[in-house]
Formats: structure tokens, sequence, C-alpha cells
């Protein structure tokens, strides 16, 4: 029962090696389902190019307003299958949603999760907007209000409006624009400010 916001990702996998898990909300990440940086790495191999990627026995997942894919990268999304079940899908043939079946009396992944409001680069819209008819997405399920550490980046950052809204993250420009490699961790070449460590403190005897 968490909720994951605002991230960016190579996409969302839930397997079923160590059983079953249920309730996970993902509101407004961009979930590329696409390997990263600038080759195909040989971990993980040369499949896995999905969006969303539950196995069986992975119950009751929410994907809201999030953005799946990412154009002039590996993947080719005008081959893509919308939805299905293909956790080794291959960068010629990828899949936006891959939801496995039920599991004796659990029922399956793509009967229980909820899609609303996705952007997808295989339709180039939103395919689904399960559960409802409001097509009005809030900013945040978390914030009431742009939080200070956004201040400067685009409110809400990712989402399906704007065909779609993509935009990079604190997180991201931090790792993109940081100190290189070995240099040691320098907060004013990521964020306006840092925090200032305090003086330490002699230990306590015993």
């Amino acid at each position: 029962m968490n909720l994951w916001e605002g991230n960016i990702a190579s996409h969302v996998a839930a397997d079923d090696f160590w059983g079953s898990s249920s309730h996970f909300v993902f509101f407004r990440n961009w979930l590329w389902g696409d390997e990263t940086g600038t080759g195909v790495p040989a971990f993980p191999p040369q499949e896995g190019f999905d969006a969303i990627d539950l196995y069986p026995m992975q119950t009751y997942y929410s994907f809201i307003g999030n953005v799946l894919g990412h154009l002039n990268l590996h993947t080719n999304w005008g081959a893509a299958t919308l939805l299905g079940f293909n956790e080794y899908a291959e960068a010629g043939n990828p899949i936006v949603y891959s939801l496995g079946g039920g599991s004796g009396s659990i029922p399956s992944s793509g009967s229980t999760s909820l899609s609303h409001g996705n952007y997808d680069y295989k339709t180039a819209g939103v395919a689904y907007w399960q559960g409802g008819t409001n097509h009005s997405l809030a900013a945040s399920m978390y914030y009431p209000n742009e939080p200070g550490f956004l201040h400067g980046y685009p409110w809400p950052l990712e989402g399906p409006e704007g065909n779609p809204t993509i935009n990079p993250n604190p997180a991201e420009s931090c790792y993109v624009n940081g100190p290189a490699t070995g240099a040691a961790f320098n907060p004013a070449a990521c964020y306006a400010s840092g925090p200032t460590p305090g003086a330490p403190t002699a230990p306590v005897a015993p």
C-alpha cells in the first residue's frame, strides 16, 4: 500500500518469485519501458522492454496519470503490443501493459489493476480511463501545493497533459549535472543549497 509519485524509471516490474504483492499506486511517473544508458547493457539482457510488467499474483495495482514509453532510445513503440503478458518482450516488439494471469484462488493482475489517464507511445494518447469519467487529474496525491524542492521545475512534472508532459525531476538533474564520478559530493552542484554539516560531537562515555 505504497504511493510512487514523480519518479523516472525504466519500467515497473513485480515478479512472482517471492509470492504476491498488491495495492501499489503509481501516480504521475515516467516509465520508459526501455533500457537506459548509451547502449543496451549486458544485464538486464535484451528483453524486458515493457513499461508495466505485473507477473501473476500481483494484484490491485493502480496506474494513474503516468507516461509510458520514451522515444529515440531503443524501443520500437510502433510495433508494440498495448496489452498482454510478456515479461521477456524485446525492443523490436515491446509491450506497454504486461499483466499476468491469476494463480489458484488469486485473481489475475489484469482483472484487478486500474489504468486511468496514462499516456503511452503505442497509441500516442491515453488508451484507458478505467474507474471513472473524470479526466482531470490532480497535480499530486500527496502534496496540496508544489513542494519547495521542486521550485523552478514544472508542476506537475509528468502526465498525459501536453501529449505528454515529460520533465526531469531534481534527482535526475542531480545525477546528470552533479560532480564527476569519484569527486566528493557537493550539494551546490545539484541543488541551489545544501544542508550544512554540524560540528562533530565528542563520544559519550558508557
